[in-house]
């Protein structure tokens, strides 16, 4: 079992990805294309998971839409939309990982370990879909990966009927939060980029000028940098005695 300290522990030997395996409950016929799927780019500049976070992402919003296209009769392309986006979202993802325990098993340079790169939603929402990528392209067989992502997202599906009022991602939600209480919005800015123009890193941060509350957010792009920073600036809120019950309600899911 991984150890308690794991945020700040050097990274998992190659042979503990036996036990993520039995999590996922997928025998891969080659292990190299999970080492692959738990690999940053701080890591390896050449061998990591972004190729296979591109596919999984297709892989994952194909499996869920299907799902939801042939169980839920009663509504439209409209709600269904949202529905999957609310299955699929970076909360949802991340819901998956930490059950999974997944920070503990993604190789990471010393320092992403530092910056709390374990525990970082960018990061893990990414894993996720490169690990169905990763079952996609061990097994060949697009059945065999639908049945692996659907029991990933098990637990995500059996709450699909909570979604049917539609989803609101995380800045949309801030925004209407801020909005009935102060009667302003939240500010973000984009602290910096890294990386060459064609695989950029985006640092933002999202502002709270009322309350002096301040959160990061890092992204592939500046949205998904700010709905990181959004994302984690609802956490924080939700730790005060800011929020109405209404309130609350509202972000359950994030």
């Amino acid at each position: 079992m991984p150890q308690q300290n794991y945020l700040t522990a050097e990274n998992a030997a190659d042979d503990e990805l036996y036990t993520l395996e039995k999590k996922l409950e997928y025998k891969f016929k080659n292990i190299h294309h999970l080492r692959v799927a738990t690999t940053h780019s701080s890591f390896c500049n050449t061998e990591n998971y972004e190729r296979y976070e591109f596919l999984g992402d297709s892989i994952v919003n194909f499996v869920i839409g299907k799902y939801l296209f042939n169980t839920i009769k009663d509504v439209d392309e409209g709600a269904l939309t949202k529905m999957r986006s609310a299955l699929i979202c970076g909360a949802s993802l991340c819901d998956i990982a930490r059950k999974l325990n997944l920070g503990y098993y993604i190789r990471l340079a010393k320092g992403e370990i530092q910056n709390n790169g374990r525990t970082r939603d960018s990061i893990l929402e990414d894993t996720v879909e490169a690990i169905c990528a990763a079952i996609y392209l061990d097994s060949g067989s697009f059945e065999v990966t639908e049945k692996a992502v659907l029991n990933i997202f098990k637990d995500n599906l059996r709450q699909k009927e909570s979604f049917r009022t539609g989803y609101r991602d995380p800045k949309t939600l801030l925004q209407e939060i801020v909005q009935e209480i102060f009667k302003n919005k939240p500010t973000y800015v984009l602290v910096r980029t890294e990386g060459k123009s064609h695989n950029q890193t985006f640092y933002a941060e999202c502002l709270i000028n009322e309350l002096g509350f301040k959160t990061p957010g890092v992204g592939k792009n500046k949205r998904k940098a700010e709905q990181e920073a959004a994302m984690l600036m609802i956490r924080k809120l939700r730790e005060t005695n800011t929020l109405s019950q209404e309130q609350l309600d509202k972000i359950q899911h994030i």
